[in-house]
């Protein structure tokens, strides 16, 4: 994920990757597979962006109102929540920073999590 919509995808590990068609020009900042065929993309704007074939080529856009996640309260400075009610199996979510740094990487495993992003 990245600046302008940028999808990398790699089949062997991280020696190769191949750019794929997001659809979108905002900035992406998270992914989470539920599955190893249907992910969710997070980005600029409220926007969310679903794979159904393991982020093959062929990203569907879904409205930026979806209620399939919510993070809040936002702007905040010592703990948000997630909510992910509509989410039906584990996933992991993780927070980077605008340079690509990772700061949080945990699993989320019930409807609501607490993180402390202090």
């Amino acid at each position: 994920m990245g600046a302008g919509g940028t999808i990398l995808k790699t089949n062997n590990g991280g020696t190769t990757w191949y750019g794929q068609t997001s659809g979108v020009t905002y900035d992406l900042y998270a992914v989470c597979f539920t599955d190893s065929n249907n992910g969710y993309s997070v980005g600029l704007d409220g926007t969310i962006l679903k794979t159904t074939n393991g982020g093959g080529l062929g990203v569907d856009e879904i409205s930026g109102k979806s209620t399939d996640m919510n993070v809040y309260p936002n702007p905040a400075s010592d703990f948000i929540t997630v909510d992910a009610s509509l989410i039906q199996t584990k996933c992991q979510l993780s927070i980077s920073n605008l340079s690509g740094q990772q700061l949080i990487s945990r699993p989320i495993t019930q409807p609501k999590t607490q993180l402390d992003i202090s």
